[in-house]
Parts: C-alpha cells; structure tokens; sequence
C-alpha cells in the first residue's frame, strides 16, 4: 500500500493546482492577461503529461475560460510534428475542444475569437494519423467557423 501512494505522488503533485489560480478560475474572477497566459502554459504542460485518456473536470473548468490562449499556449509548448503522434494529437484536441466549450465564460475579450484554435484545429483534421481524431478536429473546425461567423454575443455553447 505504501509502494503504491509514492509511486502516485508525482501524479498527485502534477495535478495539485495553485490554490489562487484555482479559485480565481472557478470562481471566474477576472485574471489579468499574464494569470491567464500562465495558467493556459500551466494547463498545457499539466495535460501533455498525463497519459493519453486521462482527463479531468478541471482542465474542462480551466481550459473554457482561456479561449484562444489556450491554443497559443499549445502552439508555445508543442511543435506541430509532436501533433503528428496519437496520444499528444487526442490531447491537445481535447484542449481546443475546452477552449471553445463554453465561450461566454471566455475570461478575456481578445481570446474569444478561435483564431489560432481554428488554425490547430484545421491542422488537426488534415494531418492527424488516426481517422477518428481527424473526424473529431473537422467537427471543431465547423463549429469553430460557425462560431467567428456568429455575432458577438449571439454564439451558443460549442459542445465537444
């Protein structure tokens, strides 16, 4: 039993979130640019390491306020030939998939257009190696073209 909590405390440390961070996120209390950046790079770095599948409410809770630079983030932290392996395309899909979720809950006003999401997420469905994936990142990418084409404050839930 002892083997197998030391074998989870990186796991656990991985996941445990800054307790400020965290209650501004849930609480939606306004960030300012550089919280929000560093909690979409915190993000990304946090979900990148995780195997594949293992997904938690949080990065959704996290990712739907972040928008756009949650997208930049991806784009800071991965190149686009690590996008070309399964396991970090599923993850970083599902992160763009978050990003636009909800986008009235989008914390910054620059960061709900899903310029750079749109760009990854077409990336996605033209170069992903799995079929499934590839269908995934095309259905963002209508909903994401619906979404730019919508007027503002007229865009209704993207649901993943």
């Amino acid at each position: 039993m002892k083997a197998c909590l030391i074998a989870a405390l990186p796991l656990l440390a991985s996941i445990a979130l800054p307790v400020a961070g965290m209650a501004q996120a849930v609480k939606n209390v306004r960030q300012t640019p550089a919280e929000l950046t560093a909690t979409a790079n915190w993000l990304v770095d946090d979900v990148m390491q995780r195997p594949r599948g293992f997904l938690m409410g949080k990065d959704m809770q996290f990712g739907r306020v972040l928008g756009d630079r949650l997208a930049m983030a991806i784009t800071r932290k991965l190149r686009m030939k690590d996008l070309d392996n399964p396991d970090n395309a599923d993850k970083a899909l599902s992160l763009l998939e978050y990003a636009f979720s909800d986008p009235e809950k989008i914390s910054d006003a620059g960061d709900a257009r899903p310029a750079v999401t749109l760009f990854l997420a077409d990336y996605l469905a033209e170069h992903c190696p799995v079929a499934s994936l590839r269908l995934r990142a095309s259905d963002l990418v209508a909903k994401l073209i619906a979404l730019n084409s919508a007027p503002a404050g007229r865009a209704g839930p993207l649901k993943p």
